[in-house]
Parts: C-alpha cells; sequence; structure tokens
C-alpha cells in the first residue's frame, strides 16, 4: 500500500505540470480486494504504472529504490514520498507463496505481468488485452498468494484493523471490499397472488377480507430474507488526523492516533 501510494503520488506530480499524463482516469485510489475463496488479497491503485524495464530494476534488484530515482529528479514535494530503501516489497513475502505484479505504465499500452515464488527465480511477460487482469489506463494490480498459516489475511476484517493501524495516514481514499447483509422482500410465488380474494384451504375456499390488517412485524419476518453482498468501504478518514487542525480532533480520535 505505501508502494502504491507513492505510485499515485508519483503521477500526481507530473500532473501539477502536465495534466495529460492522466489520460482518460482522472481519479487516484488504491483498492483492497480479498478473496477467501481463492486464498488471495489483491491492492489496485491508479497510480503511474511500471514498463517492463522498471519492473524489472525496481521488482527484480533488491535495494534498487525507483522512488528515490523519481525523487531526484525532482526539485520540490520530495516529503511526500514514503519508499526509499528498495526492501519494502520483499515483505509480501512473508504472507504469500507467491507474488504476482501486473503493471502498466501511463506512457505505455501494454500491461506487463512480474512473478514469483520467493525464490532467486522470477519471470516477466506481456499480458494481452483478452486478459481480466489487463490493466485499461495506467495503474498496478498486486496479488498476493497467501500462504497456509496467512488466509486470515483474506477476511475483511483482518485487512480493515492492518488498513487502520498502518495506512491511516494515507492522503488518498483505501477502499476496502466488504461483505456485508442486509434484509430484502422474500420473492413471492406467482400462486401465492393469483387468490382473487380467496384462500383455499385443506381443498375448501375460505374468503378473505381485503380490509383486514395485518401487522408489519408480522409482514417483515414472514416475507423477508437476509441477502449478502460485497461492496467498496471508505477505510481512511480525510484528510488524515496529522493534516488536520488539532481544534476538530476529538479526544478519542487523538488517543487512538
Amino acid at each position: 500500500i505505501s508502494n502504491s501510494l507513492d505510485a499515485l503520488n508519483k503521477i500526481r506530480t507530473l500532473s501539477l505540470t502536465n495534466s495529460e499524463v492522466l489520460g482518460s482516469e482522472s481519479n487516484f485510489y488504491i483498492k483492497i480486494t480479498p478473496n477467501k475463496d481463492q486464498k488471495t488479497v489483491t491492492v489496485l491503485d491508479s497510480g503511474i504504472g511500471m514498463t517492463k524495464d522498471e519492473l524489472f530494476m525496481n521488482l527484480g534488484k533488491i535495494a534498487y529504490s525507483g522512488t528515490k530515482v523519481f525523487m531526484e529528479t525532482l526539485t520540490q514535494n520530495k516529503e511526500d514520498f514514503i519508499g526509499q530503501f528498495g526492501v519494502g516489497f520483499y515483505s509480501s513475502f512473508l504472507i504469500s507463496k507467491q507474488v504476482d505484479v501486473y503493471s502498466r505504465h501511463y506512457t505505455s499500452p501494454q500491461t506487463y505481468l512480474w512473478s514469483s515464488t520467493a525464490t532467486s527465480q522470477y519471470t516477466i511477460s506481456e499480458v494481452p488485452e483478452s486478459d481480466p487482469n489487463h490493466i485499461s489506463v495506467r495503474g498496478t494490480k498486486i496479488v498476493l498468494h497467501l500462504k497456509e498459516d496467512n488466509y486470515d489475511y483474506a477476511e475483511d476484517h483482518k485487512l480493515r484493523q492492518v488498513l487502520k493501524e498502518y495506512s491511516s495516514f494515507a492522503t488518498y481514499p483505501l477502499e476496502l471490499l466488504v461483505t456485508k447483509t442486509k434484509t430484502e422482500p422474500a420473492p413471492v410465488a406467482a400462486s401465492e397472488n393469483e387468490t382473487d380474494g380467496e384462500d383455499e384451504t385443506e381443498g375448501h375456499v375460505v374468503d378473505v377480507d381485503p380490509t383486514a390488517s395485518v401487522s408489519s412485524a408480522t409482514l417483515g419476518s414472514a416475507n423477508s430474507q437476509p441477502v449478502t453482498y460485497t461492496e467498496f468501504e471508505r477505510i481512511n478518514n480525510q484528510p488524515p488526523i496529522h493534516m488536520r487542525e488539532s481544534k476538530d480532533i476529538t479526544p478519542d480520535e487523538h488517543k487512538q492516533f
């Protein structure tokens, strides 16, 4: 996520003098998607992206920092960048048996995949447009294939805890895909709607009073059902606490920070 924040800062910095670098994607975001079935966590950003050569340099060489190189070309805004040592990315292998990095640089029409299983070997390949992992405009998608002992990271409540504890400083939206439940009216069988004012009970026709009242509590319990769905939820406050006026921060927020 810190790498994604740097990637967003890079494209934002370039856009200050040339808005055309944003292309058709003007939004800055980081989306985190856990998948319990596939035992993966995906982090997608709309940052600057990487070329094939940059994937080789940034990920294929330990202690090489593309962010540090980028900072050396700047005369201002250097304080906004996090990664300057070139080793943070490899912490992903602490919980992952395989890491796949899909990336498309803002100047390139091609998406490339860097993949490794935490050995000295890695591969870089081009991703065809027909592949669902092909990135439409720019950015990077990192897929962590979790180790068996770390399947809890595929739970949204675990990721929420990590994000709030370590990434609440983020100045860009962090959106987590969460599972929620809501109550919806239960579907009514067609046969139940075709009595025309009469109710058949054990072969006898019984008149139904259309003016008779039925309590909403009865209807709510009998004609409703829980429905599970997923949606992206904003995790971090905006702006982060260290960039707000002290008078606007509650004692509880200060204590938590």
